[in-house]
């Protein structure tokens, strides 16, 4: 292994010198390597597609898709999944404004240390407030694509997968982390797929498709000129 290289798995290293600034401690648990696809050279910032919405819109199940899918085409992909940051990047963290949006902010950081690398990452949280948005966006700055995953509030009270909305109606939680749901501004939905109105095989192959034509756009883009 070369000098300043981490090898993560048999054909996958990250250059560590081509990290910024980077956490003295990580939770693996936080994010998963989804594929391990060949090291590049000459590495180009990749794409951060960040997923967003209700609690049960389907945020988890489209990215998981997402990840699937650009795995098969061995392009390299981290999906950084919220619930998973909150169990251990983000443990310390309670659910007050400002915690949520520094969770937002970690997250983010992690998501820029991966696509510093050239590699594509999918995250999915909830950010249901614009003060969370804008955080990521500072972090991120143009290098991410919003993709708003909608589903109106009584469709994701019928799924309810995590049971969160059962409790609060309880009384066992005193704030609904997504209620209320600000709607999205103005370059906050780059791309938006309904699982309300389209079955989730539809929204994933509409979401596949642009993640697809984006990709290609960038790597046209920083291709170098023969």
């Amino acid at each position: 292994m070369k000098a300043g290289c981490l090898t993560l798995f048999p054909g996958m290293a990250w250059d560590l010198s081509r990290i910024e600034t980077a956490p003295r401690r990580a939770c693996p648990s936080a994010f998963r390597v989804v594929t391990c696809g060949p090291v590049w050279k000459g590495l180009q910032v990749a794409i951060v597609f960040w997923l967003y919405g209700r609690s049960g819109a389907g945020k988890t199940t489209l990215a998981n898709l997402l990840c699937r899918d650009l795995r098969e085409r061995n392009r390299p992909v981290v999906f950084i999944d919220g619930d998973l940051a909150r169990s251990g990047l983000s443990s310390d963290l309670g659910f007050t404004p400002g915690s949520r949006t520094e969770n937002h902010r970690r997250v983010a950081e992690v998501a820029r240390l991966v696509s510093e690398q050239g590699i594509t990452a999918v995250v999915a949280t909830m950010a249901p407030e614009h003060e969370q948005r804008d955080r990521v966006r500072q972090v991120l700055g143009d290098r991410m694509v919003w993709v708003h995953v909608e589903a109106p509030l009584e469709e994701c009270l019928r799924r309810d997968p995590k049971g969160l909305y059962q409790k609060a109606r309880a009384g066992k939680l005193n704030l609904l982390l997504d209620y209320p749901f600000d709607p999205p501004r103005p370059g906050e939905h780059d791309v938006v797929v309904n699982t309300a109105s389209a079955s989730v095989e539809d929204c994933h192959h509409h979401l596949l498709a642009e993640v697809l034509r984006r990709l290609g756009e960038r790597e046209s883009a920083t291709r170098p000129m023969p």
